[in-house]
């Protein structure tokens, strides 16, 4: 007789298959994300090459300037009476002025992408305030990264960095000074934009306990270019989508928890730059210790006790057997039926309140 495959077996590697020629075609199609790219042109003010040891009232290559001030683009030595220091990159740097018009440049996200921008700025040595911001405008012109910045550090050139998420469309991207005229300039320099391809993780599955019949949820939070694909798994095997279509999605739902739910849940997610899990968190459930164990001590309660049994419980109890109609509210319902006379019996009554007494001193 030939061997058989287990049909979880088969249903697991069938999942896998699917993730991966997901994966496969949007590689195929989004290739060019899974390496960081430079959105900019002549970040480090390169062109045009202006005369050595000059400085020149010009536009540089690729950027635009507001208004009819145009800062001075810088070579070698500086001409200037006040001293500068050296480009941070190549042989050229940008002097913005002090209350000058911003320089900007556009570009472009062709998806939803993540994406780091690094410059330098510095001022004349000596100087100790040279204010300036950044800003990221969307293809609405609306702002949506924004941070203001001092560049008066004694003349020495200073790495910035700013994070921001941009979904598909032309943004601009602008530095303005914001000194007062007579201030010191602020100078830039190395300016770079890349996207970043790796999936960043948020939010990680957080493990649960919860009460027998109860829903539970685990979500992830991810970014990343997309598309993005998700595969819970529990205990280290898929979860099949046809039995629970919430499986290929960032949030897992599980209704109606009962002891064959219990388990380590992960989700596999994958772009077309790479496939990745996080640890497995946790499906557990509230257990009672004893009859008197009827409610949880977390905001809310819940009938399915807590494994302790305190003034909640007491509490919890007193307010059921007040109302006395298992019909509206059973939980004061612990005793009356069964061959041990410790099983609800669909009515409230003295017996409860007496076996609810004597477990509640007995604790768990």
């Amino acid at each position: 007789m030939p061997a058989r495959t287990p049909r979880c077996f088969t249903t697991a590697l069938s999942s896998l298959a699917s993730v991966v020629g997901i994966l496969a075609a949007a590689a195929g199609a989004h290739g060019q994300i899974c390496i960081s790219n430079e959105y900019l042109i002549n970040g480090s003010f390169e062109s045009p090459v202006i005369a050595n040891n000059s400085l020149q009232r010009i536009v540089p290559t690729g950027w635009t300037v507001g208004g009819t001030s145009i800062g001075f683009l810088f070579r070698g030595i500086n001409p200037f009476p006040w001293p500068a220091p050296a480009p941070a990159a190549g042989s050229q740097f940008f002097d913005m002025g002090n209350a000058s018009p911003p320089i900007s440049q556009t570009f472009t996200a062709a998806e939803s992408l993540r994406f780091t921008l690094t410059w330098s700025d510095a001022a004349a040595i000596g100087s100790v305030s040279s204010p300036y911001r950044v800003r990221i405008y969307d293809p609405a012109g609306q702002v949506v990264r924004e941070a203001s910045f001092n560049a008066g550090n004694n003349g020495i050139w200073t790495p910035r960095s700013l994070l921001f998420r941009a979904d598909p469309g032309v943004y601009r991207l602008e530095f303005q000074p914001t000194g007062v005229f007579g201030g010191f300039d602020t100078l830039l320099d190395n300016v770079s934009l890349v996207n970043q391809p790796v999936l960043t993780f948020f939010r990680e599955p957080r493990s649960q306990r919860v009460c027998p019949g109860d829903t539970a949820t685990f979500f992830v939070d991810i970014d990343g270019p997309g598309p993005i694909t998700y595969q819970w798994r529990k205990n280290g095997v898929f979860i099949d989508p046809a039995v629970n279509p919430s499986a290929a999605t960032r949030e897992l739902v599980i209704p109606n928890v009962q002891a064959a739910d219990l388990g380590n849940y992960d989700c596999l997610i994958g772009n077309s730059c790479a496939l990745v899990s996080y640890v497995a968190a946790s499906l557990t459930l509230f257990e009672r210790c004893g009859l008197a164990d009827v409610v949880g001590s977390f905001g809310g309660g819940t009938q399915c006790g807590d494994s302790t049994v305190d003034g909640s419980d007491f509490i919890a109890f007193i307010n059921s057997f007040s109302i006395g109609d298992a019909t509206i509210d059973p939980l004061a319902d612990v005793a009356g039926a069964g061959d041990d006379g410790l099983e609800p019996d669909g009515t409230i009554d003295g017996s409860d309140f007496i076996a609810f007494i004597n477990a509640f001193a007995l604790g768990c």
